[in-house]
């Protein structure tokens, strides 16, 4: 059943007008707000996988909340992110679909901005390798900005959406061997 929800999900989030400005797949060639060609942020985490690097501030308007109930060091935060990303890719490897194009660095990227009001999160394609790509998301989905879907909850949902659509560029020109 779990399944079928997310699929349902994924097909009425981006199928809906009214959702189009919360996916920021479509309008990727828009301007980015960074100056390079990914986001500079100060810190970095790898997920206990070895599968993801998490990018993102401890001070500043992209910042974090600095909350860390473990006392590890790492943000809350930036570890709900981690169980999120690592969830959605286990379930989507596992169910069959393609792992997404590596970059080059053998990690996938997901960074973690202050986005525009409205917009959830996007899924960047790399400049530089054919269907690699990267996720941006928000760093806390606030209430005042995202209304009824906010917070914690917000983030899972769209660090799995993003995370597909890495998955869906992995088909693109995708030749068989033999």
């Amino acid at each position: 059943m779990r399944i079928l929800y997310i699929i349902l999900y994924f097909i009425s989030f981006v199928s809906a007008d009214h959702n189009m400005k919360k996916c920021g797949m479509f309008v990727e060639n828009q301007n980015r707000d960074w100056d390079d060609y990914r986001p500079s942020l100060t810190d970095s985490y790898e997920t206990h996988d070895g599968y993801f690097m998490i990018h993102f501030d401890r001070a500043g308007v992209d910042a974090v909340s600095s909350s860390d109930s473990d006392g590890d060091g790492i943000p809350n935060y930036v570890e709900e992110v981690e169980e999120a990303a690592v969830h959605s890719k286990n379930l989507l490897l596992d169910m069959g679909y393609l792992s997404p194009i590596d970059d080059g660095n053998g990690v996938y990227d997901i960074y973690i901005l202050d986005m525009d009001a409205g917009y959830y999160g996007v899924n960047w394609p790399d400049e530089f390798i054919q269907n690699a790509s990267f996720v941006v998301i928000d760093n806390e989905y606030e209430s005042a900005d995202y209304g009824d879907i906010s917070g914690l909850g917000a983030m899972k949902v769209t660090v799995a959406h993003e995370f597909f659509h890495a998955v869906q560029r992995s088909y693109i020109d995708f030749q068989p061997n033999g």
